[in-house]
């Protein structure tokens, strides 16, 4: 859950969907990969416990065609 989310900032749409906490599930996060090009591309990296480290969201990153699919596959039925 985000604890310092940028929402109350963030400019929406007429086609957007609202910004709220989304869940991912557990399994699909070490797949996640971000950058651009393929040879910069970055996953997310995990504490001793396998929580997400907060350091790896607190930038802007293009999501990569493939998390892109696994995103849009989470989230097509919100729109």
């Amino acid at each position: 859950m985000p604890f310092n989310c940028c929402s109350k900032w963030a400019v929406s749409g007429e086609h957007g969907t609202s910004i709220q906490p989304r869940p991912l599930p557990d399994e699909l996060l070490p797949s996640l990969r971000f950058g651009c090009p393929k040879s910069k591309e970055k996953g997310l990296r995990f504490d001793a416990k396998g929580n997400v480290l907060s350091s790896c969201l607190c930038a802007t990153r293009r999501l990569t065609p493939e998390t892109l699919e696994a995103f849009e596959a989470l989230f097509e039925h919100e729109g």
